[in-house]
């Protein structure tokens, strides 16, 4: 009576290791089933496809030239000597009245004008020789930002133009004359434009640019805040400074707003002082940014 107890106590040990055999055993069979099953289902080729781990895309680095002063923005086509010198480039992918600087599939798709012969497919593979960042800079007509069907209409047909840029090897996007501070343009809407382009965008970055009018004003933190929360880059467009101030001058009112908001700055070329103190500028940051 006493053996016959200490071998079913014996046997009540062992039968937490047998539960755990059994389980192990029987997770390695499903392994295998369900393997047998998806090379059944799929390919060998698919099947090495859904097994592999995705990738994460390298951050771009930046250059000054780019990262915090725009002010030489390149027309496709162009000499590449600029390029060459810093490896970075603005491209400007069209006019203020939304004319582009190119032609290319898409645009003639959706019978959007241009004002050039330029093929966007081979004028990018040169740029894509000399420049190892590409910011495409494309203007947003104000008028048809009216309502909320035509802005969603307008971003459609922008980001096609956009992607089909990204595609031929377009790092970012720049939106540049959004109309802020313009009574007739609701900010709501503009606010659906930028989000409905992002949207459309996926993972490339979005950069706005706003005037200095727009943002010195009682409501221009809520106006940043705004935007900010839309797209991953905030720009101030300086274009507009004329000499009633010195650059310095210029440069000491958008201080705050540069620093605070990690805001680039817009700029004409024919602004060279402006330029010149810009960049002066932001390699201070930059000095400081790093010995931080």
């Amino acid at each position: 009576m006493l053996s016959r107890n200490r071998r079913s106590y014996s046997e009540r040990r062992r039968s937490p290791l047998r539960i755990i055999l059994i389980t192990v055993a029987a997770a390695i069979l499903l392994t295998v089933i369900v393997g047998n099953l998806l090379r059944v289902t799929l390919g060998d080729e698919e099947l090495l496809a859904l097994q592999e781990l995705p990738k994460t895309p390298e951050k771009p680095s930046f250059t000054s030239s780019v990262r915090n002063v725009h002010a030489y923005t390149y027309t496709l086509g162009s000499s590449l000597d600029r390029v060459w010198e810093s490896s970075h480039a603005s491209v400007s992918l069209n006019s203020p009245d939304g004319t582009l600087s190119y032609t290319s599939p898409v645009a003639s798709h959706l019978d959007v004008p241009s004002h050039s012969e330029r093929d966007l497919e081979v004028s990018m593979d040169r740029l894509n020789e000399a420049a190892t960042y590409i910011s495409g800079v494309f203007y947003t007509k104000a008028p048809t930002l009216a309502s909320l069907s035509l802005c969603d209409a307008e971003a459609a047909r922008d980001a096609a133009l956009m992607r089909e840029f990204l595609r031929e090897g377009g790092d970012e996007i720049l939106l540049l004359g959004l109309p802020f501070g313009n009574k007739e343009v609701k900010t709501s809407l503009i606010l659906s434009y930028i989000k409905a382009v992002k949207s459309s965008l996926e993972d490339a970055p979005l950069a706005v640019a706003l005037p200095l009018s727009a943002i010195d004003g009682k409501n221009g933190h809520s106006l940043m805040a705004s935007v900010a929360a839309e797209c991953d880059l905030l720009a101030l467009d300086l274009r507009t400074a004329d000499g009633s101030r010195t650059p310095e001058e210029w440069l000491a009112e958008c201080d705050y707003y540069l620093s605070q908001y990690d805001m680039r700055l817009i700029l004409s070329e024919t602004q060279t002082e402006l330029i010149a103190a810009a960049e002066r500028l932001s390699d201070i940051q930059t000095v400081k940014k790093t010995g931080e």
